[in-house]
């Protein structure tokens, strides 16, 4: 994969000490004291320190959702969480952002529903690592952990999750509308609108516009309510399975594969929180199955629509937090869990006929060219 190649590439620039000091990158810091070292002696490290990393994830897993699972839950949609990817499969030769950054969410997402003592202050400092390895994304976890605790104010007498959700959506609108005047001083800011300016208008769903009057703010509202359903169903409704040589992409399988799970989340994420919301508990005092579904959910929802603030659809940044909405659906009862599996069936099967029918068929891709052979150094 090409962002493989390209970290590969960057990884056989580092030949001492001198030359990993003049990377001038900090989000690309950890990857480099991540992967580096093992890289000098051998590539083969690459899948060593990836499997120690997936164990890792796993071993969180199992504490976070595993071990918690009530009579009614299921183990196999569970385990269809961290294992149901196969683009992790895909990265695991080589050194990728995904994986490090799903131990560090699962991590967060652990110590959010354990709430121990001094809780906030190590959930800052998770998030805080992740900016190592993409700093948009740390930045964003620094964010939700400041509004999860904001919600914990009493005086407010809205539920926890909705106080989150609004928050989040807020801080969100506000972002996509404000995106120019925070590039001026947010470095990741500046390089998701210079990305959003170089793709095609339809893949950044109406590009980067500087709200400077009342109607271009309407117009990057709309744009960012678009991002919230394009990044919930694109790669599900608009699968890309085909090459252009005639061979199959696998990373469009494995898109289409992730996006089918990512819509799922997305499902059970809300439903979880509207059937829950009434009941005006204090989830924080709760161990049982059904509180640990909606804190969850809430930090699912939560880094969604965080996310969708960004100036172009990216569907493929929430890799890194499925386990936690897929999770959701394994802690449901068995006739709520085989509706929230086939609802996603039926619309992505129903959009996909209709296309058909019309003539519109899956587009093919152009074969990957990677100039670096990520796997030998130069």
């Amino acid at each position: 994969m090409t962002d493989v190649s390209a970290l590969a590439h960057s990884l056989s620039e580092v030949y001492d000490l001198n030359t990993f000091l003049y990377i001038r990158r900090y989000d690309l810091g950890g990857l480099m004291l991540l992967y580096a070292p093992g890289y000098r002696i051998s590539p083969s490290f690459y899948l060593t320190i990836n499997a120690l990393l997936f164990i890792g994830s796993a071993l969180i897993y199992k504490r976070l959702i595993v071990d918690r699972l009530s009579d009614g839950g299921s183990l196999t949609v569970a385990m269809l969480g961290l294992l149901g990817n196969p683009f992790f499969l895909l990265n695991m030769a080589g050194p990728n952002k995904e994986l490090p950054l799903l131990l560090l969410t699962l991590l967060l997402a652990f110590n959010l529903t354990k709430k121990t003592k001094g809780w906030f202050w190590k959930s800052t400092l998770i998030a805080g690592l992740t900016t190592f390895f993409r700093d948009g994304y740390g930045m964003l976890l620094m964010i939700f952990v400041f509004v999860y605790y904001l919600g914990h104010i009493p005086r407010w007498r809205l539920p926890l999750p909705a106080k989150v959700i609004f928050i989040c959506l807020a801080i969100s609108a506000g972002a996509a509308i404000f995106s120019h005047s925070l590039a001026e001083w947010l470095p990741f800011v500046r390089r998701n609108l210079s990305v959003a300016n170089l793709l095609p208008h339809d893949e950044a769903a109406g590009g980067a516009i500087s709200a400077t009057t009342w109607l271009d703010i309407l117009k990057v509202f709309v744009q960012w309510g678009r991002h919230l359903v394009l990044n919930a169903t694109s790669l599900a409704l608009f699968p890309m399975l085909t090459q252009q040589s005639g061979s199959i992409y696998w990373i469009g399988v494995s898109y289409t594969i992730f996006g089918f799970l990512n819509l799922v989340a997305c499902i059970c994420a809300i439903f979880t929180l509207v059937s829950t919301m009434k009941a005006d508990t204090n989830v924080t005092q709760q161990l049982d199955a059904w509180a640990l579904a909606q804190i969850l959910s809430v930090i699912w929802l939560g880094l969604f629509v965080l996310m969708s603030a960004s100036a172009y659809v990216q569907p493929r940044y929430q890799m890194t937090i499925l386990p936690i909405g897929v999770s959701v659906v394994a802690l449901h009862t068995r006739h709520v869990r085989r509706a929230i599996l086939w609802v996603p069936i039926v619309l992505a099967l129903g959009f996909l006929a209709t296309r058909y029918a019309h003539g519109v068929l899956p587009p093919t891709v152009p074969s990957d060219f990677f100039p670096v052979n990520p796997y030998i150094p130069r």
